[in-house]
């Protein structure tokens, strides 16, 4: 009997050891908004930290989201929650009991700074937030290069790299789309625009690699957003940076914002003046003409130009759930390149010099653009129920003339002395609307519908003397009025949803029609496409636990050939290379897959992935020789 009561006692002290044990491992989550303590607007990308309030020891931790919000999962016990922003006072709740679901309500934050008279200085770093489609890099000062533009910002950036002509790639791709604020770049070209928007400009940049159906289906690279500032801070707030580099690179900028209970005021000014020397080599071997070319170009490129942003963001009502935000953006560039070339001229593998053909370009260009954006934003009462409208409309103008002069040296005889004009004009118009439905804490529908209007126009000229006394004159092979227009519709929906508090699924499509024309003026000669496409995206991340997740992820994008690649007209680059397109050239498509890991310590995150593009009906130029010239053209390399 007294057997049996022991192994009783025993089973009995088992159980409730196993039992006491199963509770102690319950899992909880934590939530709550974070905001501005001054002006209640929610601050994003605040950072929560959860650690053991008896050893100290970090345990996990998490970001807000856009609107303020954290949900972080847990252990039950006691803990003590750290809440950090650069800018910001800490916040902290010392020994909180968490043994439910807990929600702490709104965590304020104060404003923390150290002045000196009226000058504010404030230390920031660069932070990083994984999202499920996205990484977003707020950028702090150590990423922002002082005086530099956005090019130097987003050079910075893993993954993005820049070149010296300012050519953007992602892990590698250059057909990257370019966003600034949610809406394309308007500018003809996108290097020299980036080159003038200051760093200090830039309040975060979006790495998109594998977009899904909320954004643009153009760019089978990816996509990149750059989000402007326009201040948070009550009062009047502003910055100047002045710069000075060798080669040539001087400028001033300056950021200035006036906040009120009913209105927000911003302006950007910049100011740049710059020299880009460079030297590209080019060897040729012609076989059919047995010969060998050796080109080399010595290039000299000096720009300056101003860059100005001025925007009113009005508060339509108290709680500042509803906004009306407008700007107007100018910019003005001009410059002068001067680029001299040589000509080697051999026989097949160089067994024999023959001459050296000169050729001397120097031209003159200017850019100037302007453009107004007008935004709405609508914040229901429930957390991320939103509507968003978007309205942009700009005008952009580009010419460039040049003077060639092309000669023998070796006999100082005298080629040919051309001119070329090229005068460009573009106009672009947006409007796009989004609706964010938060239906449960695990479930949210998307919707909208974006329309991009695009209309450009080139006036293209090469006049030519054949003795250095003779008037210029019409070269007509030469001679172009081209206009390209593009509207693309496009409508999406997509459904996030999260499974077991592990599993997050997010699926959408996109519908889009494209509509070209490539009107050849001087001849009346129309080519029209139309097409539509459907583009799905599908993304699924797993929670291995509180600090590692994995990812695979799926879409589908598409790259339109520019005008440049199907305008049928030769352009003139030198006296031995043109430039031919294709007007029945097919876009390529890009079926994107991506699969990836995260892993978080206290102080340290890993984020890898690796990534499988496969591209159907991809274009490059290639090379032909035809008589005298040596044509580029346009050809699918694969289907």
């Amino acid at each position: 009997m007294l057997l049996k009561k022991s192994l009783l006692s025993l089973t009995f002290l088992l159980v409730s050891t196993s039992l006491i044990s199963q509770i102690s491992l319950k899992k909880v989550f934590i939530s709550g908004k974070i905001i501005d303590k001054e002006t209640s607007i929610p601050v994003e990308f605040a950072v929560i930290t959860i650690s053991k309030s008896d050893t100290k020891k970090v345990i996990t931790g998490g970001t807000s989201d856009a609107n303020g919000n954290f949900n972080i999962e847990l252990n039950n016990g006691t803990y003590n929650i750290k809440f950090e922003f650069p800018g910001y006072k800490t916040q902290e709740k010392v020994n909180q009991s968490l043994n439910s679901d807990t929600n702490l309500g709104n965590i304020l934050l104060v404003s923390e700074s150290n002045q000196i008279e009226t000058v504010v200085i404030r230390s920031e770093k660069t932070t990083v937030d994984i999202k499920l489609d996205k990484k977003v890099y707020n950028v702090g000062q150590d990423l922002m290069v002082k005086g530099g533009t956005v090019s130097d910002v987003l050079d910075n950036i893993p993954s993005v790299a820049v070149d010296v002509e300012g050519n953007i790639s992602l892990r590698g791709n250059e057909s990257v789309r370019v966003l600034i604020d949610g809406k394309p770049s308007t500018a003809i070209n996108v290097a020299d625009a980036l080159r003038m928007l200051p760093a200090d400009a830039i309040e975060k940049v979006e790495v998109i690699t594998n977009p899904s159906a909320r954004y643009d289906a153009e760019g089978g690279g990816g996509i990149l957003n750059i989000i402007l500032k326009k201040g948070k801070n009550k009062g009047i707030n502003g910055t100047v940076i002045a710069t000075a580099g060798d080669p040539k690179n001087h400028g001033i900028s300056a950021n200035i914002n006036s906040k009120s209970d009913t209105y927000n005021l911003f302006a950007t000014l910049a100011y740049n003046d710059r020299n880009s020397p460079g030297i590209t080599k080019i060897n040729q071997e012609n076989f059919g003409a047995n010969t060998y070319i050796e080109e080399r170009r010595n290039a000299n490129r000096f720009s300056d130009g101003i860059n100005t942003n001025f925007g009113m963001e009005i508060f339509l009502n108290k709680d500042k759930s509803a906004t009306w935000t407008n700007s107007i953006n100018y910019r003005n560039n001009d410059g002068e390149n001067f680029e001299d070339v040589t000509y080697k001229n051999y026989t097949l593998n160089r067994s024999n010099f023959l001459f050296t053909r000169f050729r001397d370009n120097q031209s003159i260009y200017r850019n100037e653009a302007i453009e107004y954006t007008s935004n709405f934003l609508k914040k229901f009462k429930k957390d991320g129920h939103k509507l968003t409208i978007d309205a942009s409309f700009s005008l952009n103008e580009e010419d460039e003339f040049s003077n060639i002069y092309g000669s023998i040296l070796e006999t100082n005889t005298f080629i040919s002395d051309e001119k070329t004009s090229k005068i460009g004009r573009q106009s672009r118009n947006l409007i796009q609307a989004d609706y964010v439905l938060p239906i449960n804490k695990d479930i949210q529908f998307e919707a909208g519908y974006r329309g991009s209007y695009t209309n450009y126009t080139s006036d293209y000229a090469v006049f030519e003397r054949v003795n250095q006394n003779d008037p210029y004159t019409n070269i007509p092979g030469f001679t172009n009025n081209f206009e390209y227009i593009e509207n693309v519709s496009a409508i999406y929906t997509q459904l996030g949803t999260k499974f077991f508090n592990k599993l997050s699924v997010l699926g959408g499509l996109r519908f889009e029609n494209t509509n070209l024309e490539i009107n050849q003026l001087l001849t009346n000669d129309l080519n029209s496409r139309n097409y539509n496409n459907l583009f799905p995206s599908l993304f699924l991340t797993y929670e291995l636990n509180n600090d590692s997740n994995i990812s695979i992820n799926y879409s589908k994008r598409i790259t339109r050939p520019r005008d440049r690649y199907i305008n049928p007209f030769s352009s003139y680059t030198s006296n031995i290379n043109l430039y031919v397109g294709e007007p029945k050239l097919n876009p390529s498509f890009t079926d994107a897959f991506d699969i990836g890991y995260l892993r978080k310590w206290d102080k340290t995150t890993i984020s890898t992935s690796a990534y499988y593009n496969h591209t159907t009906d991809s274009f490059q130029t290639v090379r032909k020789e035809s008589g005298q010239f040596i044509n580029g053209i346009p050809v699918i390399i694969n289907t």
